[in-house]
């Protein structure tokens, strides 16, 4: 955050606004050298020659002003962190009673702040003074051997006069570079920071003989699919899934089964280390992601709301929609429900994240956006885990109908929430200790799947929650499809 304001508007301001005058400046410096010389050659080369002293003297103190310009940038950049997590924490700070320690971690790291800012003003302290002693001295000796030569009668007293009036003219530019040269040194700090995000590279980008498809049926199939997070053991191990145009998808099992994971690999969020998804029969890593994602809509558990109105923030599914596809979408997740009684109805704008509605608000929103995207595939991640159970009948009932002709995924612990897909695909965790089936285990946990029919499915969650734990352990014959 600190690099995209504060490093980006001092870039633009360093190295923009000098253009402005360095031409200016370099046209004054040379015409006042020519005139000064044309009145005295040898005065002129006396002015001119604390030149150099000065050039060193700023070097040497722009190398310190840089440095310590990297320090503040960076605790510009821990103090905008501390800032931000105290905001959007502030209820996990009070419930806690964290605030006095968030309050002295703030004030460490302003005083931390402060003591390099006062380091940089120092030398900047130094600079000023280089630029007078430079001036001074500069004057000085044109002052004595001016008046050396007037006493000799080589010059008159009233041309020793004019040059001295004149010489602040040589001066001036001479200083301005100064200060320029200062500013610069800060500049190319921010400069640097903001070069460094930019050359991040990418690690999902559109292939080179990337294709475009003009339709999309929604026909996806996990071929092997293995992922791990960096760092990290692996996630998802050899995940074989077929997807058929319009069936609907759910996910259940343990939390850290790899079920959100799985479904961010469709739009490309990451990419698996093993295996290939195909959409249509082609590798989606050979699909440019602008047709991979304007074909999907996803809805997360921590879906995110912009600090704009209700209206922009449904619209952020599609830009182009009219009044009357948002006020539909928004009637079919039930919004409309609430919008009404909102000061401004869909012109009132929700906060920052959001906060100015409920959970269950946010994630009502978030369905919306998604109902109006009208995508080929739909991914919902607990949808309607932050909604009261009329609630989520109700948007069940909504979401039936979007299901039909679309590739659905569901990720859910409820089971009222499942019983309506076409197949139930169970995850769960397993390690080197507790597999009993013999093939070779690379990692302490990793994330294997079974397929249960639906017709199956239906009767035996139903039951008790047992049942659940029981398909975590399933035979091996129960990888297969039915």
């Amino acid at each position: 955050m600190s690099r995209a304001l504060g490093d980006v508007g001092a870039v633009a301001g360093g190295l923009l606004n000098p253009l402005s005058w360095l031409l200016g400046v370099v046209v004054r410096l040379v015409w006042v050298i020519w005139f000064l010389a044309r009145m005295n050659g040898m005065l002129t080369i006396i002015s001119l020659s604390v030149t150099p002293l000065l050039l060193f003297a700023i070097t040497k103190l722009g190398a310190k002003v840089k440095n310590y310009q990297e320090h503040v940038r960076q605790s510009d950049s821990e103090l905008w962190t501390i800032l931000n997590e105290s905001i959007r924490g502030i209820k996990e700070v009070k419930v806690f009673q964290r605030e006095t320690k968030q309050s002295l971690k703030f004030k460490e790291k302003s005083w931390n702040n402060i003591r390099w800012s006062i380091r940089e003003t120092f030398v900047e302290v130094w600079i000023d003074l280089a630029i007078d002693i430079m001036f001074v001295l500069g004057g000085g000796i044109v002052l004595f051997y001016g008046g050396v030569q007037a006493l000799l009668g080589n010059m008159s007293p009233g041309d020793l006069t004019a040059f001295l009036m004149l010489q602040w003219m040589l001066y001036s530019p001479i200083i301005e570079i100064s200060y320029r040269y200062d500013e610069l040194q800060k500049t190319l700090v921010s400069a640097k920071r903001v070069f460094e995000i930019r050359s991040i590279p990418q690690d999902i980008v559109d292939a080179p003989d990337s294709i475009e498809l003009s339709q999309v049926d929604g026909l996806l199939e996990f071929k092997n699919v293995s992922f791990r997070y960096e760092g990290a053991s692996e996630t998802l191990n050899q995940i074989c899934l077929r997807v058929e145009p319009g069936e609907t998808i759910a996910l259940v099992g343990h939390s850290g089964g790899g079920k959100s994971t799985l479904v961010k690999l469709i739009p490309r969020l990451y990419e698996p280390q093993e295996g290939e998804i195909t959409l249509d029969g082609y590798d989606i890593r050979r699909i440019s992601l602008k047709t991979l994602r304007q074909n999907i809509a996803v809805v997360f558990q921590d879906s995110f709301l912009f600090n704009t109105t209700l209206r922009e923030n449904i619209l952020f599914g599609k830009p182009d929609a009219t009044e009357e596809e948002m006020l539909a979408a928004a009637r079919a997740a039930h919004v409309d429900d609430f919008a009404r009684r909102l000061p401004q109805g869909y012109d009132t704008y929700v906060g920052e994240g959001g906060v100015k509605l409920s959970g269950g608000e946010r994630q009502r929103v978030c369905i919306a956006r998604a109902l109006l995207r009208n995508p080929r595939i739909l991914i919902l991640d607990e949808a309607t885990s932050s909604v009261d159970t009329e609630t989520e009948i109700k948007i069940q009932e909504a979401l039936r109908s979007l299901f039909r002709g679309r590739t659905s995924f569901v990720i859910a612990h409820r089971l009222s929430t499942i019983l309506d897909a076409d197949k139930i695909v169970v995850t769960w965790l397993f390690s080197r200790q507790s597999h009993r089936y013999g093939t070779s285990v690379g990692s302490r946990n990793q994330t294997q799947m079974a397929i249960i029919p639906v017709r199956f499915a239906h009767r035996r969650l139903r039951l008790t929650v047992q049942n659940l734990e029981f398909l975590q352990k399933p035979h091996p014959r129960a990888l297969q499809a039915p």
